[in-house]
């Protein structure tokens, strides 16, 4: 099964203070499109999401996303949780916002499957990530960017 990760803010919605769903159409039609992504097992990757108090304001409105998208949020690591991960690797970092701007959401998302997951397919549909394919061991780790989405879909859909 490949495991399917989603940005929040541009990508599954338009902003944070809104939550209005941003482009469920085209990430709905791209996972019925690919049968072995788990839809029981999808999480979130947002640099949104800093702590347990916005954790909890997802946890509050996943609903609206699973329900859009026919699937099941079983996860949201923050990005203090990523941090965390760093620092057992003896990578400490000053702040958030340094995390963020250095290390970049590509980077930041690759390291944290190559670091948290065992082998398999894992994929990323974000707003701010270069469309491409990383190999790292027996791991697949594909980052889209949304915008392209629609190029990645059978022309029957």
């Amino acid at each position: 099964m490949t495991k399917l990760y989603l940005d929040l803010e541009g990508t599954i919605i338009d902003d944070w203070h809104s939550w209005l769903l941003h482009k469920p159409g085209v990430i709905r039609a791209f996972i019925d499109a690919n049968p072995e992504i788990d839809r029981g097992d999808v999480n979130i990757f947002s640099f949104a999401v800093y702590d347990y108090r916005d954790l909890d304001t997802v946890r509050k409105r996943q609903t609206c996303i699973e329900l859009a998208l026919d699937c099941v949020v079983t996860d949201c690591p923050t990005v203090n949780r990523m941090i965390e991960e760093d620092f057992k690797r003896h990578i400490p970092w000053e702040n958030i916002s340094d995390f963020i701007q250095i290390k970049g959401k590509e980077y930041a998302w690759i390291d944290w499957i190559r670091c948290t997951q065992g082998p398999g397919k894992y994929v990323l549909i974000d707003d701010v990530v270069k469309t491409m394919t990383v190999l790292v061991g027996e791991q697949q780790i594909d980052l889209i960017n949304v915008n392209d989405l629609v190029d990645l879909l059978p022309k029957s859909v």
